[in-house]
């Protein structure tokens, strides 16, 4: 889950381009034990990408947005990737 901020870069008819950066909620650990999974820790950091949207009908949009995430978990920084895609309705 991800706060972010999307400035808008390239705003066109059908296609727009824009940035992200904001806060987030990158994993949950959960720890095993004997009788199953018991308590879990929650990783929070910093993420920034690039996104774009591609119009494919007036209320229908296609969505493609790769990030590059940074968070500490276990007292070390640790890097990911992520690319999201996904159809935006909009109402």
């Amino acid at each position: 889950m991800n706060l972010n901020l999307q400035p808008i870069i390239k705003n066109g008819d059908n296609f727009s381009l824009y940035g992200s950066t904001g806060l987030g909620i990158f994993g949950i650990k959960a720890a095993e034990t004997v009788t199953g999974f018991g308590a879990g820790e929650v990783f929070f950091g910093l993420n920034t990408g690039v996104g774009f949207d591609v119009k494919l009908s007036k209320n229908l949009f296609f969505n493609f947005e790769p990030k590059f995430t940074m968070f500490i978990e276990d007292g070390k920084l640790g890097y990911r990737g992520a690319v999201s895609a996904g159809l935006v309705i909009k109402f």
